[in-house]
């Protein structure tokens, strides 16, 4: 029963060993440090570095991994990866699941970073840094949440909307999509006695399950830019606007009324939502995400840390999976055919896409953003690397940066 229940422990939980006491080792460490995440100890096969420490941190030897009460997680930071991995298999480790590779460099990545694990931690510190307070607490005001709808241009009549407004004139209201849920709101500057509004952006709430390592920023970016903005300000405002538009207003028109009319908003709020699936938004979406369109501050600045940590910030996976159906989504006349939708002439293709395993990670991201976009499109599609096999007719060979891949 106790190893039952061990296998059930929590992945904020589980522990954590880097595999690798070297100087890629000490990069993976200072990263974790970085995003506030503990280290149980170092892996090496080296006897002589048993029971020494680096970093502060306990060398173990990689029987260890087979002690623990419960299977920690791996992160391999060596450049003898492939062994290594091959050596946690036979232990019964599972990739991604279990064990991942530490990209020491920009070379080596066949891995799924960054976690929901890391973009939690790293949340709470900007939260923390940016003095965020919760909507109610501290001596700030109280918002009070109002649905409109789906659609941004979906209208409620007068008469609910009454219903659901405080009865104070000055009081703090959200009117918000039902597409996405209003979970939270915090005053980022709290607004002075004269403000009638309130800046609004828009921040996800966490993924769910840090025990899965799905990537998710690339699907979150894209949904936040497509999610109608929240609006923020006193009920006077809106009871004013219902003067003129006596049948109701949608979430469209109040936001086009408070700029026409210049409503004071120097206070700002930070709404945390729960975004919707990526078939919701598909299903109930009507509008397009623009450029000019301010995504969520926290997935933004998360993006830039990792870009400057050196770690990949989106994955082969991410980008294969979720960017062909965000383009669909954004955009219905892409110009891109074979990400949005099927092509009865791809049906008949069959194709294989190859890339060099040491070539550029990038090139292994594009190859799979084109497999995924040719699989979308109706075609039969396999990729490979260099040891791949040549396919002969009706197999159609697609080889990413020849001039690399030739060369290597």
């Amino acid at each position: 029963m106790q190893q039952t229940s061990s296998r059930r422990t929590t992945e904020s939980e589980r522990e954590i060993f880097i595999w690798g006491a070297g100087s890629a080792g000490r990069a993976a460490a200072a990263v974790l440090r970085t995003y506030g995440i503990t280290l149980s100890g170092f892996i090496d096969r080296d006897p002589v570095k048993k029971g020494t420490k680096l970093e502060g941190v306990r060398i173990f030897v990689p029987d260890e991994l087979s002690k623990r009460p419960a299977k920690p997680k791996v992160l391999i930071a060596s450049m003898y990866y492939r062994e290594i991995a091959k050596q946690l298999r036979t232990m019964g480790f599972r990739a991604r699941r279990d064990f991942e590779v530490f990209p020491a460099s920009g070379t080596d990545l066949p891995n799924k970073w960054p976690t929901p694990r890391f973009f939690v931690a790293w949340r709470k510190r900007w939260f923390k840094f940016r003095m965020c307070v919760r909507a109610g607490s501290s001596g700030t005001p109280m918002i009070h949440l109002v649905k409109v709808g789906v659609n941004d241009h979906k209208r409620i009549s007068c008469a609910r909307l009454l219903r659901l407004l405080p009865k104070s004139d000055s009081a703090w209201i959200c009117v918000h999509s039902s597409i996405a849920r209003v979970m939270r709101c915090y005053w980022q500057i709290p607004p002075k006695s004269t403000d009638l509004a309130a800046k609004v952006t828009v921040d996800p709430v966490p993924p769910s399950g840090l025990k899965n390592s799905r990537p998710f920023l690339i699907r979150f970016l894209g949904l936040c830019t497509i999610v109608p903005a929240p609006v923020i300000c006193r009920v006077r405002v809106v009871r004013k606007l219902l003067t003129a538009k006596p049948d109701g207003i949608s979430l469209n028109e109040l936001t086009a009324w408070l700029k026409t009319h210049d409503i004071s908003s120097r206070g700002s709020v930070l709404c945390e939502i729960q975004l919707p699936t990526m078939a919701r938004a598909m299903q109930h979406t009507g509008r397009y995400a623009t450029d000019r369109k301010e995504v969520s501050p926290t997935l933004r600045n998360f993006v830039e840390e990792i870009a400057k940590s050196g770690l990949p910030v989106f994955s082969a996976d991410e980008v294969a999976q979720d960017l062909p159906r965000l383009a669909e989504l954004m955009d219905s006349k892409s110009n891109f055919n074979c990400s949005t939708g099927r092509d009865s002439s791809a049906r008949k293709m069959r194709i294989q896409v190859v890339s060099h395993e040491r070539g550029n990670f990038f090139f292994t991201e594009i190859r799979d953003f084109l497999a995924g976009s040719w699989r979308r499109a109706g075609a039969e599609v396999i990729i490979g690397n260099q040891r791949s096999p040549r396919l002969r007719a009706p197999w159609r060979n697609v080889i990413v940066a020849p001039h690399e891949f030739d060369l290597l």
